[in-house]
């Protein structure tokens, strides 16, 4: 597993219980987190991520949609691959949402993923990213 992958603790504090000393820093002081990105494939698309914001919320705020249905990790209908860089989860994650497994793949719940920096994710073979509006007017 890529110490770039953070998975909370079950207490749900934000805090990853098996990367590297500097990620937990990172994950546990909000003052750290700043406005980061985060490139779709396969369309190939990047995106502004606001600091707090998870991947979906910037996806939707920025005229775009992908699969998902709770928007809150509680149905892992937009597990997809984070194929590179970092995200946190400021709430716990259930294991029956994201399995042990499944975060040692590389798995991630874009719902509740909130970027650290720049990452890549792959959405999952039957998602896709559809452009509904633009949100600057044009």
């Amino acid at each position: 597993m890529s110490e770039q992958h953070q998975r909370p603790d079950r207490h749900g504090d934000g805090i990853a219980t098996t990367p590297s000393e500097s990620a937990r820093s990172a994950a546990g002081s909000p003052g750290s987190r700043s406005d980061g990105a985060v490139r779709l494939l396969p369309a190939d698309v990047r995106l502004s991520v606001r600091p707090g914001e998870s991947v979906v919320d910037a996806v939707r705020r920025q005229g775009y949609r992908t699969r998902y249905r709770c928007r809150r990790g509680g149905c892992g209908v937009c597990k997809a691959d984070l194929v590179s860089g970092e995200v946190i989860y400021p709430d716990a994650v259930a294991d029956s949402v994201l399995s042990a497994a499944e975060y040692a793949a590389g798995k991630c719940l874009p719902c509740r993923a909130h970027p650290v920096g720049e990452v890549v994710i792959r959405l999952g073979g039957r998602d896709r990213l559809r452009r509904l509006f633009d949100p600057s007017g044009g």
